[in-house]
C-alpha cells in the first residue's frame, strides 16, 4: 500500500510535505506542553519524517530544476549552503533569547508556510523551458 503512494509522490511533493509538517511542528510543540514531555514524543517522530524527507525529496528536486549542464554547479553550491546547519540554530537560539519561544514558534511557522506558498507557484517545466 505504500509504495502505491510513493509511485505518484513526485520530489516537489515530498518537499511540500515536508514544509507543511514542519511549519506545524513549531505550533504542535506549543500546544504539547501543558501535556507534558511524553507527548513530545509525536513531534520527534514528525521531525525524523521531515529529516527523511529531505533526504529523498531534496536532491531530486533540484537536479529537476537546474538546467542539465550546471547541475554539477547547483549540487556544489547546495553542499556549501550546509554550513547553514551550523549558523541558523545560533540565529534561532539569538530569536528565543530576545523575543521568546512562544513568538518564534509563530515566525517560524508564518515563514514555513510562506515558503510552502512559493514553492507551489512553481512549474518544474516551465523552469526547464525558460532555461533553455
Amino acid at each position: 500500500m505504500i509504495m502505491t503512494y510513493t509511485k505518484k509522490l513526485n520530489s516537489k511533493t515530498v518537499i511540500e510535505i515536508c514544509i507543511f509538517i514542519g511549519a506545524l511542528i513549531p505550533i504542535f510543540s506549543l500546544f504539547t506542553v501543558p501535556l507534558g514531555p511524553y507527548y513530545f514524543t509525536i513531534i520527534f517522530v514528525l521531525i525524523g519524517f521531515i529529516k527523511s524527507g529531505r533526504v529523498i525529496g531534496f536532491d531530486p528536486y533540484l537536479l529537476d530544476i537546474t538546467p542539465e549542464p550546471k547541475r554539477t554547479t547547483y549540487l556544489g553550491i547546495r553542499g556549501t549552503l550546509n554550513i547553514l546547519t551550523i549558523v541558523l540554530p545560533l540565529i534561532g537560539g539569538l530569536f528565543t533569547e530576545l523575543l521568546g519561544y512562544t513568538f518564534t514558534f509563530y515566525i517560524v511557522t508564518i515563514v514555513m508556510f510562506l515558503s510552502l506558498f512559493l514553492l507551489r507557484g512553481k512549474n518544474v517545466e516551465k523552469l526547464n523551458s525558460d532555461i533553455k
